[in-house]
């Protein structure tokens, strides 16, 4: 064991760091070596300033002292730092508003002294391999506007003083093995504006009170075991702009209130339980992306008037009916409606005019007549699937026309076997 009096500096080095940082400790004290852990040394509860020597090439910034010599401000990601955590990051930097360590290789926990950053706003520890729980003190930091520890393997549930966070901004809890239920209380930090909390194993039901959370404008609650409705509630967040709610065990119906979300851009409810009918969506003028596949919708597709919509996703449900019409839907790139039970005739002058279109997917439904010579005209379609139909007749040369020129790649029909329904020469893959 050795002994250190008087002030004490050691070299805290990451060799494929921007910079070296040197750590000094506040006037005498006496420092048992065999406490000294690598790569950081031990920055014990003395640490008051921490001095970086950059490398050429990188802005000053990263490290910030305010007037007594309290560090205010560490940015230190992408260095390569390993390790753990050390536990006096939050015992011994009071003083600290930005800490940001995200991508790097940190492991160990966030110790319970977090609740001493009284003066934190940005809570940055994203794509590292940090372990345990949340802890409640988090909800201590009344400051805090950034927390972002997506990309852990933090466990546990989320606190509920979450909701004590009333400037917080940011919420990035995604990727982790979060477990238990979204707590209540998140609709109180009523600045949020995005809140990630995807591919965990949260359960339960989406809590209403999420929806007092009007300033939000990116929801992704994917990946998880959400299960229950999805609350009528969420038609008040009216600064929604993507609502991810995806992989999960949703049931019941698709609420009429998501018409109120005027300023939609995505809207993913795929792979759950959602049964009913699809709603009026004509409300939502900016929607692009809406994905309601692989769930157990009844009913006919609607012809919406959603003039930026581009990705139409509704497969392996139980639509049926005709084939909508697609005037209002000028935009479309790609559609998919194969696994249904939709009926009628694969003609339409509106699918036809769908000139940005890329992507046709219809198969396994019980269309019926021949192929339209006008699907030769969508100079864009790189994908067109349409077996497991009654469709009959020739491949039109028109369509044939897009194969050969490298345009349409994959064209699928029943045009295999001896008593094939389609005769196609030109097809990628014959059923």
């Amino acid at each position: 064991m050795g002994y250190v009096e008087g002030n004490l500096f050691l070299v805290w080095v990451s060799w494929y760091s921007r910079y070296t940082c040197v750590v000094s400790y506040r006037r005498s004290r006496t420092l048992d070596e065999s406490n000294i852990s690598q790569p950081y040394r031990r920055i014990l509860s003395y640490i008051y300033r921490v001095t970086c020597h950059h490398r050429p090439g990188f802005p000053l910034t990263e490290t910030t002292y305010n007037d007594n010599n309290g560090v205010t401000t560490l940015r230190l990601p992408k260095n390569n730092l390993q390790g753990p955590l050390p536990r006096e990051v939050f015992t011994g930097l009071d003083d600290l508003v930005v800490l940001e360590l995200q991508e790097n290789a940190l492991t160990g926990k966030i110790y319970t002294d977090i609740g001493n950053l009284k003066k934190m706003e940005y809570f940055k520890l994203e794509s590292n391999f940090l372990e345990g729980e949340i802890p409640t003190e988090i909800g201590m930091l009344q400051e805090l506007e950034h927390i972002q520890l997506g990309y852990n393997n933090l466990i546990g549930s989320i606190p509920e003083s979450i909701g004590d966070l009333a400037e917080l901004r940011a919420l990035g809890l995604h990727h982790n093995s979060l477990t238990s239920t979204i707590p209540s209380s998140i609709g109180k930090s009523v600045n949020l504006f995005e809140v990630y909390l995807d591919s965990n194993s949260l359960t339960g039901q989406i809590p209403p009170t999420i929806a007092a959370l009007t300033e939000l404008t990116d929801l992704r609650l994917r990946r998880n075991q959400l299960s229950g409705p999805l609350p009528s509630e969420l038609g008040n967040m009216k600064s929604l702009t993507v609502l991810y709610v995806d992989a999960n065990q949703i049931s019941g119906t698709i609420p009429a209130t998501l018409n109120k979300l005027s300023n939609l851009r995505e809207l993913s409810l795929y792979k759950n339980a959602l049964t009913g009918r699809l709603p009026d969506f004509n409300n939502l003028a900016y929607l692009s992306h809406f994905y309601g596949d692989h769930n157990t919708l009844t009913g006919f597709i609607p012809s919406w008037n959603l003039p930026e919509l581009k990705h139409l996703f509704l497969y392996n449900n139980k639509l049926s009916g005709r084939l909508p019409d697609f005037d209002g839907m000028p935009q479309l790139v790609k559609l998919r409606a194969d696994g249904n039970a939709l009926t009628g005739y694969l003609s339409g002058k509106s699918l036809t005019e769908l000139t940005n279109l890329e992507q046709l997917v219809l198969s396994n439904n019980q269309l019926k007549g021949t192929i339209s010579t006008q699907l030769g005209t969508l100079q864009k379609l790189g994908k067109l699937i349409l077996h497991g139909n009654d469709i009959t007749g020739n491949m039109p040369d028109e369509v044939c026309a897009l194969t050969r020129d490298h345009v349409l790649d994959e064209l699928e029909s029943d045009c295999g076997g001896i008593a094939a329904s389609v005769q196609c020469d030109c097809c990628t893959k014959c059923h």
